[in-house]
């Protein structure tokens, strides 16, 4: 069985959780800076993979447990951003060649997590992409989306201040994208209505199972 090693150059591990279980599709959950994959939006996309058979890694780097990384500017947030999207690139491209398909799922600042994984060859020919509610890379991940031909599922909120972008009408138009547009939902897509979320988030799983059985076939 496939083992998983993420671990800083200072020795500090990265939190993360898989399950393996033979399978010849590797599914990746990239959590956001307060929303893991113990959060219902992730904790369920993690148990539709395991669910359809896939092989399963859950990524959490914890800015939100680390008091320093608050302290630190911009510039110096997206460099530790960077150096972890690294190390996560390295160990996914070491597990790439054992798998036919590879969902790359991330959840706002998880979706930089994806698109840096997108850059290696091995691991973006065999890619299917599921975004929820993008980060602050955004604008430009969209125009890298447009080039490319992977199936790709989209799920945000027109109240989302981090999605509405110039660039978003022209992902209407793409071929091979799913586009899920909630109208008032927050970041977290939801409203704070506990009937309205669950809808939602049944809704929202209802597309994702559909994209996931029709990339593996």
């Amino acid at each position: 069985m496939p083992t998983v090693n993420l671990v800083r150059a200072d020795g500090t591990p990265i939190d993360h959780e898989s399950k393996f279980q033979g399978s010849k599709s590797l599914g990746l959950v990239f959590s956001g800076v307060g929303y893991n994959y113990r959060n219902p939006l992730l904790y369920y996309s993690k148990e539709l993979l395991l669910q359809h058979g896939c092989d399963y890694v859950g990524v959490d780097f914890k800015y939100y447990a680390d008091p320093s990384f608050r302290t630190l500017s911009d510039v110096e947030r997206y460099k530790r951003l960077s150096g972890d999207n690294d190390i996560v690139l390295e160990e996914v491209h070491r597990l790439a060649p054992e798998y036919d398909r590879i969902f790359l799922a991330g959840k706002s600042m998880g979706t930089s997590t994806v698109r840096h994984c997108l850059k290696d060859k091995e691991i973006l020919k065999k890619a299917a992409i599921i975004l929820f509610t993008p980060g602050g890379e955004w604008n430009e991940f969209i125009l890298e989306l447009l080039e490319l031909d992977n199936p790709t599922l989209v799920v945000g909120s027109l109240a989302d201040k981090l999605y509405t972008v110039p660039n978003l009408t022209r992902l209407h138009e793409k071929k091979n994208l799913t586009l899920h547009e909630l109208q008032n939902a927050n970041h977290s897509l939801e409203v704070n209505n506990v009937q309205e979320d669950l809808a939602a988030l049944k809704e929202i799983m209802r597309l994702q199972e559909q994209f996931i059985i029709e990339s593996l076939s």
